[in-house]
């Protein structure tokens, strides 16, 4: 009895208070599910957040080259592509640890030689850069536009994704649809604020590059609430 008050002893003020919260809130838990299921994800939403978002499709870990262009026209939103070709790269190398080729391979291929590249199908590029597999972007639309006063500008971007196997050629991902996954990225102007109206077109971009990059890994919209908050 001596030694076993003597390790209760250690509990001070403060972890007594913790207990008896602790003891609180599972008791809370208990009777609410009693209520049903809709009512104890309220309590847990507070306490540990939002759930997780699974990957919709968890790619190899080999050399993987992020491909974004316009398919109908190569020429046109090279820029653009190049930025979400980049974001995306760089959030998949941090959150989804993946090996990414560096899309900068991509630059002497198309300078050198622009018809022989807009020819060259996802397989032959991925094999020129040393990549395995390549995550396809099809740049379908990204433009700013807005009526004659400039005071109603709207930016919208269109993508569809999917995953390609170097060495076969054929897609790996999605499955179910030929022309890949679509997303989409908006953002409206405000008059009000016109320091906005040039990151516009930069905003939209990093928004839809985000939201491909997470259709590869496993992410929590906690994250997300805060990434926006700080923008």
């Amino acid at each position: 009895m001596e030694n076993r008050s003597h390790k209760m002893a250690k509990f001070g003020p403060r972890s007594s208070l913790f207990l008896r919260s602790a003891f609180f809130i599972l008791h809370s838990a208990f009777f609410l599910s009693l209520a049903g299921c809709e009512l104890i994800g309220a309590p847990a939403q507070i306490l540990f957040g939002e759930p997780p978002i699974a990957a919709q499709y968890v790619p190899k870990k080999v050399p993987t080259l992020v491909l974004v262009e316009n398919y109908r026209s190569p020429d046109e939103l090279i820029l653009d592509g190049d930025q979400i070709a980049h974001q995306v790269g760089d959030e998949l190398k941090t959150e989804g640890k993946m090996d990414l080729v560096d899309p900068d391979k991509l630059v002497p291929l198309r300078e050198e030689d622009p018809a022989k590249f807009r020819a060259m199908s996802c397989q032959a590029i991925g094999r020129q850069v040393g990549a395995r597999q390549i995550i396809y972007v099809d740049l379908v639309e990204s433009a700013v536009t807005g009526d004659m006063t400039q005071t109603v500008v709207h930016a919208h971007a269109m993508a569809r994704v999917q995953v390609v196997d170097v060495a076969t050629g054929k897609p790996l991902w999605p499955s179910d649809a030929s022309h890949g996954t679509e997303l989409e990225a908006k953002m409206d102007y405000d008059p009000t604020d016109s320091s906005k109206a040039m990151s516009m077109r930069t905003n939209m971009l990093t928004q839809l590059s985000s939201r491909i990059a997470k259709l590869f890994y496993k992410w929590k919209p906690d994250d997300q609430d805060q990434e926006n908050a700080g923008e």
